[in-house]
């Protein structure tokens, strides 16, 4: 995110500052692959992580440039060594932590970029546009009205980034609000939690606009069954109480000048709160897909080859359905492996319910998420859906909550 930040400011250190991290953390989920080639999710993982890297062999029939396998490979395969990390280094939640006070930081000064949109922000947002692959659709806009059409992105090129950390943020910070061993303080809990909440309604992402209500009705029913705590906390109280903050805070902010610009674009975007809008925008990419045969059905076409880079290079591409493209790129074997993966994790995590709530609440947006966009595809956004899979399958994790929880 610092990194992210930087670079809307005019400052690329992404070389010095990614090259390092992606190396560090690859060597310590290499050592784990093999230091704990035993275990049944490091192994499925093996198998899924060496069919991706192997499907690179497809590309000497797939007439896609090989560039698409090489630079999807960190936006793919990267994310998938925190589910390494995950099964061995998270009992402690320092990872947890520190993701929810990183995407804090995200959106508190998101609110500030997108509410005050001083110049500098409005320039970048306007360079973002015009690199976008879908610039051509918006030309009206320009520095002066571009915020009256962008959706809540902080400084991220996308609102799909606030999208996909919002939900775990949330999640995280009311699991931690409920919980007797938290790394965060109950009150920092709330505040985080609301923050995540506004995020989620403002980047104007239907499935996160849906999923913070699931959230939050979620822990208001369930919060005191999950918990340990002898009290059985209840969240509908300090639902109540935020309610009525966020009452007193909606009457001031009606009476400034972007209250109108924001709330519209958010109220227009409720009105188009139905799956099948939803998927009338993608399923013309899947029916127009044409580049698949008997042989890519069963092994596909290979990592990267029918997504948004597939797209810049003139193919036909798919890229609003992180499944359906998936499928075409991993084809039936592949495919399968990480279905098994997936299948099996939350059979675990859901007979576990009360120990990995969190988790698979999380998994579950992720999976949701993938049926229309690509969850799954970059690495800063996917990397909590596979830190939250290796953590289900955590032994001293394990022990720990089941300790904390008897």
């Amino acid at each position: 995110m610092i990194d992210y930040y930087l670079i809307m400011r005019g400052v690329n250190l992404n070389t010095i500052l990614m090259l390092p991290i992606f190396a560090l953390l690859g060597i310590k989920a290499i050592v784990i692959a093999f230091k704990f080639s035993t275990n049944q999710f490091v192994m499925l993982m093996n198998c899924f992580l060496l069919y991706s890297l192997l499907t690179g062999f497809f590309y000497l029939f797939n007439d896609t440039p090989f560039n698409c396998y090489t630079n999807t490979l960190r936006e793919f395969v990267f994310p998938i060594m925190f589910a390494y990390l995950g099964c061995v280094f998270s009992k402690d939640d320092e990872f947890f932590k520190w993701y929810i006070i990183a995407c804090a930081g995200c959106f508190v000064i998101g609110f500030y970029l997108y509410l005050a949109g001083p110049d500098y922000y409005t320039i970048f947002l306007n360079d973002v546009r015009q690199n976008l692959w879908y610039a051509g659709e918006n030309k009206y806009l320009d520095e002066t009205n571009i915020l009256e059409y962008m959706r809540f992105s902080s400084f991220f090129t996308t609102s799909y980034a606030i999208s996909f950390f919002s939900i775990p943020a949330l999640t995280l910070s009311l699991s931690y609000a409920i919980s007797k061993n938290r790394p965060i303080s109950k009150p920092w809990c709330y505040v985080f939690a609301i923050a995540s909440f506004l995020a989620a309604l403002l980047c104007q992402q239907r499935i996160s606009i849906a999923f913070a209500f699931i959230v939050i009705i979620f822990f208001g029913f369930f919060s005191k069954h999950i918990t340990p705590s002898k009290k059985k906390n209840s969240l509908w109280l300090v639902y109540f109480v935020v309610i009525v903050i966020a009452i007193f805070i909606f009457d001031f902010i009606a009476q400034t000048g972007w209250y109108e610009r924001v709330s519209g674009m958010v109220g227009a975007r409720f009105n188009a709160m139905s799956f099948s809008k939803a998927m009338l925008e993608r399923t013309g990419q899947y029916s127009s897909f044409d580049r698949a045969t008997g042989f890519s059905y069963i092994f596909g076409l290979g990592l990267g080859s029918c997504g948004h880079l597939a797209g810049a290079a003139g193919l036909r591409a798919i890229h609003d359905g992180e499944f359906v493209k998936l499928f075409y790129e991993f084809g039936f074997v592949g495919c399968s492996i990480l279905l098994g993966i997936i299948v099996f994790t939350l059979i675990r995590g859901i007979k576990f319910f009360k120990l990995y709530y969190a988790e698979v609440i999380i998994i579950i947006f992720y999976l949701a998420a993938g049926i229309g966009s690509d969850s799954l595809t970059f690495f800063i956004f996917s990397v909590m859906f596979w830190f939250s899979m290796g953590r289900i399958w955590n032994k001293e994790l394990f022990v720990v909550n089941l300790s904390s929880n008897s």
